[in-house]
């Protein structure tokens, strides 16, 4: 069994929950992050429990996949709905859930060097200037060899 697989504690699903933000939005549950946050010390074991199932079996429940959609004001006219992008609500169960897995499995990359120090996809402090920078310092030695590098940037930050 690898080590981003080990169980879930209910210590760590506490305190994944005390971090969420304080709002009062909600998925398709109805249930808000804050009213999960107030009563996590009753839910800790079941939440733990369903957790280490999913991770354990690779499953992700389909519940946890649907999202309510809400439309997001980007720029420009207001009443043009081109000037809107889709903002995909989730539950608060599977937002744990996957920041779980997302806790375990970017160590896991990073220890068995499938993710390295170049790589900057969704990654915090990574953004296309730190992209471009990291090809331009890549090798000047390999540049002076006619050796050619290609880069692919997308900032989808305001996707």
């Amino acid at each position: 069994m690898h080590s981003f697989i080990s169980p879930v504690t209910e210590k760590k699903v506490v305190s994944l929950a005390k971090n969420l933000k304080d709002k009062l939005t909600a998925g398709n549950d109805d249930i808000p992050k804050s009213l999960v946050k107030q009563c996590i010390q009753l839910i800790k074991g079941t939440l733990t429990c369903i957790y280490n199932v999913s991770l354990r079996s690779g499953v992700f429940p389909d519940e946890w996949k649907l999202a309510k959609v809400k439309p997001l004001y980007k720029k420009g006219n207001r009443y043009d709905i081109q000037e809107y992008g889709p903002i995909p609500i989730i539950s608060v169960f599977p937002k744990l859930l996957e920041r779980l897995m997302f806790n375990r499995l970017i160590p896991f990359l990073y220890k068995n060097m499938i993710l390295r120090g170049t790589k900057n996809w969704f990654r915090k402090r990574k953004c296309i200037e730190t992209a471009v920078q990291s090809l331009i310092e890549i090798d000047p030695v390999a540049l002076d060899d006619g050796i050619h590098l290609i880069g692919s940037f997308v900032d989808l930050t305001k996707a």
